[in-house]
């Protein structure tokens, strides 16, 4: 193993120390002749600050490769620009490794009193944008002290000392146990590891669903934006297909042009979406999007995009992502979604905080609101009465949403009831909600073009195309809420 001999000055590099490898086989087993390989395409590989490979960094990631995530499936997840769970992981450890390798210490070397000092300094690290706010919400640094501690206890079983980090070991751990009672009235048990250092009690970083005045604002902005029309364009597709999915970042990302077509194609309209989390199975789920989004992406595509990819590549050489760079024609990494999005907050001259996820907040306490109209029930007493089978509800949530864990969808439900008693009852769909709330929208992004110059002909075409949309949409809707009664 690697030996730190020359001790770097003070400070934590903060170039990162790890990346994804593209196409990728490990080796699994060696049975009767013959060598079995495991896929690990897109697993995180880490190295020392200096480049030279982290042989205990490495072996960590396979042992996560192998464990068994939410769900009950083998191997957490690899998938997105970020490398998935085992991503998250490698970004987490790698701070700890890259303090181990400024003090030359070797992670089987750490003592109590240095991991608390190395964790403090992790959760009070500046924030680069505004040097007066810690880097980290308390819930980040906890999240990162935790993969630290899970990332040790490999450590020590690695070198044959399982109880390194233990009650009593070197280093001194809590296991904490707490029971959260879901709705219906049973408890779901937990427990993890915490560490004396762990005191974090500082702003937490809350995400409410993303509103209908800021979406508005974010169009508005983008629209009087200084931008390209093709960027314009894009992002205003983007913000669509966010608000109509409520898919996760990186699930956006992976959309291609065909699953538009494929979309327009399908009677009901719904956009096949590859869900990102869930380990190495590839889950896809099926989401339905009004057909003005889904003709205005068709649209955007055929020509804005179209004229881009003829500038880059030859004929027939498209790799079909839906999303992508005006200067090179390459698909759109996720990152760069998040900073539109950041961008187009600051044009509209927003102060709070408004990101991507939020969308899928939104998205998800609708979804909970059209399934409490559909069962009539109006508060929390009524819930637990009348929908004796909680875990069907829930189910359907997950199917729509891809969400794992069913247990997360709770909070979701909290926030639908809190916004029930505003809503309005004399609307029995929530997906009739969601059409109208679109299709005003997009008839005020259309009078506003009016007014900012667009030629009369072309308003009259797009208003011809957004009056037989809304019609059809509301037909799918309608269709689609029967059935559900009949089921």
């Amino acid at each position: 193993m690697r030996t730190v001999t020359d001790k770097p000055a003070k400070g934590v590099t903060p170039e990162k120390i790890y990346h994804l490898l593209g196409s990728f086989e490990v080796n699994e087993r060696f049975s009767v002749d013959r060598l079995s390989k495991q896929d690990a395409s897109n697993i995180s590989y880490i190295t020392w600050p200096d480049k030279s490979p982290c042989l205990i960094g490495n072996l960590y990631m396979l042992d996560l490769l192998k464990r068994v995530g939410r769900g009950g499936r083998v191997g957490l997840s690899r998938r997105g620009d970020k490398g998935g769970s085992i991503g998250d992981y490698a970004a987490k450890v790698s701070q700890l490794l890259k303090r181990c390798y400024r003090d030359s210490i070797e992670p089987k070397d750490l003592t109590d009193a240095i991991f608390g000092d190395y964790v403090k300094e992790m959760a009070n690290e500046k924030s680069s944008r505004n040097p007066a706010i810690e880097k980290k919400s308390g819930a980040s640094a906890r999240a990162t002290g935790r993969a630290w501690l899970d990332f040790l206890t490999f450590v020590g079983i690695f070198y044959g000392n399982p109880n390194f980090v233990s009650e009593n070991g070197v280093i001194r751990i809590k296991i904490e146990t707490f029971a959260v009672k879901v709705r219906g009235g049973s408890l779901i048990w937990r427990s993890y590891k915490t560490h004396r250092s762990f005191t974090f009690a500082r702003r937490e970083h809350k995400r409410d669903p993303i509103t209908n005045e800021d979406i508005e604002k974010l169009t508005t902005a983008n629209r009087h934006s200084k931008s390209s029309a093709f960027v314009r364009e894009r992002r205003a597709c983007l913000l669509d297909l966010f608000e109509a999915t409520g898919a996760r970042r990186d699930e956006i990302q992976n959309v291609s042009t065909d699953d538009i077509i494929d979309a327009l194609d399908h009677p009901e309209h719904k956009l096949t979406l590859i869900t990102l989390k869930g380990g190495g199975e590839i889950k896809k789920r099926e989401v339905p999007v009004p057909l003005m989004i889904l003709r205005r992406i068709r649209t955007h595509i055929r020509k804005a995009r179209a004229a881009i990819i003829a500038a880059h590549y030859k004929l027939g050489a498209d790799h079909r992502q839906l999303f992508i760079s005006e200067r090179t024609g390459k698909a759109l990494s996720g990152q760069t979604l998040t900073n539109e999005i950041g961008h187009l907050r600051k044009l509209a001259g927003i102060s709070h905080q408004v990101c991507l996820h939020m969308y899928r907040h939104a998205f998800i306490t609708k979804k909970i609101l059209k399934l409490l109209n559909d069962n009539q029930i109006r508060n929390d007493d009524e819930f637990r009465k009348n929908l004796i089978d909680i875990n069907t509800f829930i189910k359907e949530i997950q199917q729509e949403t891809g969400q794992i864990d069913g247990s997360s969808v709770e909070h979701y439900i909290n926030w639908a009831f809190r916004d029930l008693a505003s809503y309005d009852e004399t609307i029995k769909s929530v997906r009739h909600h969601q059409i109208r709330e679109v299709y005003l929208r997009k008839r005020k992004e259309l009078r506003d073009a009016l007014l900012e110059g667009m030629p009369t002909e072309e308003y009259v075409a797009l208003d011809r195309e957004l009056d037989e949309s809304f019609s059809q949409d509301l037909a799918v809707a309608d269709r689609a809420r029967s059935a559900l009664h009949k089921s």
